[in-house]
């Protein structure tokens, strides 16, 4: 994964916002220019040239009936002219017509007047189309203005945002210090399967990162396929009759290219290379294992100062031998990529001490954590989980508390705004610890803390160990 631009110092790289990509809002915009455009051709062609072609052709409009009988009588009755005659009194055509009967006649001039209001009704629709197309004609040019609008709009707040993000690329705070919003991102990325891996092993400069331990499980890099030409030649390289699990298969350019990526510097400079199964004629470096080693950290503050980020986090269940302390890592940006600097523990809070539950925030506690803590303990623990937001607190001996704390930074962000900022492991264990709170014995000196209150790393399971001997008894095992 690359690098994240979003908090200070960062670059703007990337290929999102480049030059010759349409983005999305300007493929959209134009979708409906092109859209309009057609119904506008449609429109002019039906409500002007068609008409014009018809005239021309002589064709006759579907509207215009031919006369019926019922008129061509009348006007015989009339006296045969198209223009018509002065009318007769009614007792002259029953001269004329012995056959004559004034109520036909009534009947036929009814017929007549209803069918007069049809054909007008006729040539009143013929006109009303018009209309029609006229209104959507002034709408669709409306459309397409605004389209053409949206398009200019969309090319220049991404002109503009691309300007902004380069002129903003090496802005900081005048003091250097990360926001909290900073800190998550850098653990998120921290915490990515192309840069746990760095966070695994102490150096206090690249070349002696442990490149085993960012290998693992394969950095984030496109693995090559597992095939039998591959497994075949690993057995004979290794002398083992099978596979017994899973194969992580690196290429060992990409494998060259990726540190000078991430450290600036050659894979022949670094002391610790990778101990892998290297088979020369495919160039591939080969690492059985069934297992993984990813460990996430939880970072609790950063500045950045010359460009150089310095990171100081906590390890979530680590079995390091420096597990319980602080660490600090140094890194730049390069291209949007993470160069590492060092990575080192703050031998000073050793011991912990510092946080009452280190993971609240990245797992579901259970009962064994929590069991003997009196309530004390337990109330500082829940804040404590605030407290890593920046939270200030209206008791006076709870602030003084966290004040003494390294890693709290206090802001004024709201407390609803940091209720909202809580995950939900966090809200999780605020419920659960409350719960035990309200139960849970009062202590004989307040804000004195149980030696649980070391962190999980140190606190002891249900058979009597802690986590780190545990996790140290299994790799004693296998």
């Amino acid at each position: 994964m690359a690098g994240n631009s979003d908090y200070g110092g960062g670059t703007s790289g990337g290929s999102h916002g480049g030059g010759g990509f349409i983005s999305d809002l300007e493929t959209e915009a134009l979708s409906w220019v092109i859209a309009i455009a057609l119904v506008i051709i449609m429109i002019i062609y039906y409500a002007l040239i068609k008409p014009i072609i018809d005239k021309i052709r002589g064709k006759k409009p579907e509207d215009e009936d031919e006369e019926t009988d019922e008129v061509l009588r009348m006007r015989e009755l009339r006296g045969g002219s198209p223009d018509g005659q002065k009318l007769r009194p009614i007792k002259e055509y029953g001269e004329l017509d012995p056959g004559f009967q004034e109520s036909a006649l009534c009947e036929r001039l009814s017929n007549l007047y209803v069918q007069l209001q049809t054909n007008n009704l006729k040539h009143i629709r013929r006109r009303l189309p018009m209309r029609y197309y006229i209104t959507i004609l002034v709408l669709s040019l409306g459309f397409l203005l605004s389209g053409y609008k949206q398009v200019s709009d969309s090319s220049a707040y991404k002109t503009s945002t691309q300007a902004n993000r380069s002129a903003n690329s090496d802005n900081v705070h005048d003091d250097g210090k990360l926001t909290e919003r900073e800190c998550r991102i850098i653990s998120r990325d921290l915490n990515s399967m192309e840069y746990y891996g760095f966070l695994l092993s102490e150096y206090d400069s690249p070349q002696y990162i442990d490149w085993h331990e960012v290998f693992y499980n394969g950095a984030g890099l496109e693995e090559v396929k597992w095939t039998t030409a591959v497994e075949k030649a690993y057995l004979e390289k290794t002398g083992n009759r099978e596979v017994i699990a899973d194969l992580t298969i690196l290429d060992a350019e990409d494998v060259k290219d990726y540190v000078k990526r991430t450290t600036g510097l050659p894979y022949a400079k670094m002391r610790n290379p990778l101990d892998w199964v290297y088979i020369k004629k495919m160039n591939i470096y080969v690492f059985e294992h069934g297992d993984t080693n990813w460990i996430e950290c939880t970072v609790l503050s950063g500045y950045v100062e010359d460009g150089v980020y310095t990171v100081r986090y906590l390890h979530d269940n680590w079995w390091g031998d420096n597990a319980d302390c602080e660490f600090e890592v140094c890194f730049t940006k390069n291209d949007n990529d993470y160069c590492f600097i060092s990575n080192t523990p703050d031998l000073n809070t050793k011991g912990a001490g510092d946080y009452i539950f280190p993971d609240s925030a990245s797992r579901n506690l259970k009962e064994a954590d929590l069991a003997g803590l009196d309530k004390e303990t337990l109330r500082i623990g829940r804040n404590e989980i605030y407290a890593r937001h920046g939270r200030k607190f209206k008791d006076s001996a709870l602030q003084s508390y966290f004040n003494s704390k390294s890693w709290y930074y206090p802001t004024d962000v709201s407390d609803s705004a940091i209720e909202k900022s809580l995950n939900q492991y966090e809200k999780n264990n605020i419920k659960f610890i409350q719960s035990y709170e309200n139960k849970a014995p009062v202590s004989s000196a307040t804000g004195s803390q149980s030696s649980k209150s070391s962190g999980s790393g140190s606190q002891k399971s249900a058979s009597g160990y802690t986590n780190v001997e545990l996790c140290k008894m299994a790799q004693d095992y296998y």
